[in-house]
Order: structure tokens, then C-alpha cells, then sequence
């Protein structure tokens, strides 16, 4: 069932047709990548400033961070990289192959400190739990 008036040649041939009027964009285009930085075990806090380490976006949350796990001391976390309301947070190592590259969107409302091995994206005007759900989608991680 076809939702929009008219679909036009995307250009690429996996993704095939898209509505007419949108605009294909590497994400690149639309955002900023940064790496995270390195959060060691034992600079974590029980209280403090809010932080996400990169196992927990395998094992702690699943699509989204509405309620921070982890903290850090006010220093580390002004040292750091941060993820702010919306912008999403990917995995760059995991302990299997399909742990790397998940990725989960900041939900929360505050900032985040990202910890090593992460890559931040960053300064987009997009729906964080759209890019998420799109970039964990089974058919874009087998590309």
C-alpha cells in the first residue's frame, strides 16, 4: 500500500523507489560523528554526572537511554564527549559481531558523558529514535 502520491527512482538499487520530494543525504551530511572517550571500570560512580558506556548499549538498553546507569565525577564528565537529548550513540566493539554498530538514541534529559570505543552522532535535526531504529534495522546491518 503506497502512502505518498507519487515515487521516484532512489538511484541506488537496494533501496529501490522513494517519495517523490525526499532527498537522499549521507548521514555526514545531516550531523557530526565523534568519538567517545575512554570511561574506565573503576571511574564509574553510583551517583554523579549521567554516562553510557559502550557494553551498555548492548546489554543495558535496547533501543533507548531514558534513565542514565552509569555516572562519573564532574571532572571526567567535563572531559568528555557528550550526547545530548535525541542525538544517538553506536558501538564500535563488541563481544560478537552483532553487538557492533548497535546503536541506541538519548532519551533522557540530560547529557550524557560517551565512554570509549562509541561513536557519537551528533548536531542532527532528525528523530534519534528514527535513525536508531533505521540504523538497527536487520536489513541496513547486513549492508
Amino acid at each position: 500500500m503506497q502512502r505518498y502520491g507519487a515515487y521516484r527512482d532512489s538511484g541506488i538499487e537496494w533501496i529501490g523507489e522513494i517519495p517523490e520530494g525526499w532527498e537522499l543525504l549521507r548521514m555526514k551530511r545531516i550531523g557530526s560523528f565523534a568519538k567517545g572517550t575512554g570511561i574506565k571500570k573503576d571511574e564509574v560512580l553510583l551517583e554523579g554526572m549521567p554516562c553510557v558506556r559502550y557494553g551498555e548499549l548492548y546489554t543495558t538498553y535496547e533501543h533507548c537511554i531514558a534513565d542514565p546507569a552509569s555516572f562519573v565525577s564532574d571532572d571526567l564528565f567535563s572531559r568528555s564527549t557528550r550526547l545530548h537529548n535525541g542525538e544517538v550513540v553506536f558501538a564500535l566493539t563488541g563481544e560478537n559481531e552483532e553487538d557492533i554498530g548497535r546503536c541506541v538514541v538519548n532519551l533522557s534529559s540530560e547529557a550524557l558523558a560517551v565512554g570509549g570505543d562509541t561513536l557519537a552522532f551528533t548536531g542532527h535535526r532528525q528523530d534519534g529514535r528514527f535513525i536508531a531504529y533505521s540504523c538497527n534495522s536487520k536489513y541496513l546491518r547486513l549492508r
